[in-house]
């Protein structure tokens, strides 16, 4: 089976879907490159050599770095990357575009619920997702989309990220198995009280989607993995997502609220060339349209 390493890493904001923005347009990002695992040892070898020279040991971030050492080692990763023709992709969301997402779905379950009229009580609470995990679905799932344009199936994809704790690494399998889930059928179980037997009582609830013309996509021979590192690879990812976070936060500066996840957004990137999975003008960008900033006028 064909394996595609894509190694990522995060930048900006990662907090819930019940926290509101500490500056306008703040937001999150999620990037990450792509290398067949033929080529995993050699670019490692190099990117190690990129690292020695800025850094002796231990774990490190480009944020580590002085401003001037950072533009010098982004500059010796970006060249590597043109050089080897290494493509990308990343997914971003705006803080507060993420909450008030979140509140409208919550509204509009909460008012389901009260408008019930049944003799079983079911608890209901607002739900609160968390954003990290969202950038994290949104990168694996243009890394997916790359890998189907790119490789035969079956593939799987070994994802390699910077060492985060066991509950968000449970969060990033989790993302990652509903997105190659998406469109089989789904039980989901249910507990209510019956106020007139005095008993609880439980239920299931199934959910069949049909999709006759496979517009979902097929991901029955996708597979993948997901492994922690603190290597040059990762360094790399940093790299990359610290430059995505700026280059967006200095577009909010000209355009606030603009899409975040158009290819246009990235035109004045240096490694813009190789990105893969941004929407185009005619095109529909999911997360941009579940989640636009309230001042974005268009």
């Amino acid at each position: 089976m064909k394996k595609i390493i894509f190694i990522a890493d995060e930048s900006g904001a990662k907090g819930y879907s019940s926290t509101q923005e500490n500056q306008p347009g703040e937001l999150g990002v999620m990037a990450g490159y792509l290398i067949p695992e033929s080529c995993l040892d050699s670019v490692k070898q190099d990117f190690d050599c990129i690292r020695s020279k800025f850094f002796s040991a231990g774990k490190v971030h480009i944020t580590d770095l002085t401003a001037s050492q950072q533009n010098e080692m982004r500059k010796e990763f970006f060249e590597y990357f043109l050089e080897r023709k290494i493509f990308w992709v990343y997914e971003a969301t705006y803080v507060q575009g993420y909450a008030e997402s979140a509140l409208r779905l919550n509204e509009l379950t909460k008012g389901a619920h009260q408008a019930r009229r049944s003799e079983v009580s079911m608890s209901w609470r607002e739900k609160h997702e968390m954003l990290h995990g969202t950038l994290f679905q949104g990168a694996f799932g243009k890394a997916v989309a790359f890998c189907m344009d790119m490789a035969d199936v079956p593939f799987q994809i070994d994802v390699i990220t910077d060492r985060t704790d066991d509950p968000i690494l449970k969060l990033f399998h989790e993302k990652a198995s509903e997105l190659l889930s998406v469109g089989e059928d789904s039980t989901h179980e249910a507990t209510g009280f019956d106020r007139a037997s005095k008993e609880v009582v439980r239920g299931k609830i199934s959910i069949s989607v049909g999709d006759p013309d496979n517009l979902l996509g097929d991901f029955s021979q996708v597979s993948f993995t997901i492994v922690c590192d603190d290597s040059a690879l990762t360094l790399a990812a940093d790299v990359l997502a610290n430059s995505v976070n700026y280059h967006l936060n200095q577009l909010q500066e000209e355009s606030p609220g603009i899409a975040l996840n158009r290819t246009r957004s990235m035109s004045e990137h240096p490694l813009q060339s190789l990105l893969y999975g941004g929407a185009e003008d005619d095109g529909i960008d999911i997360s941009d349209a579940l989640y636009r900033h309230p001042m974005r006028v268009q």
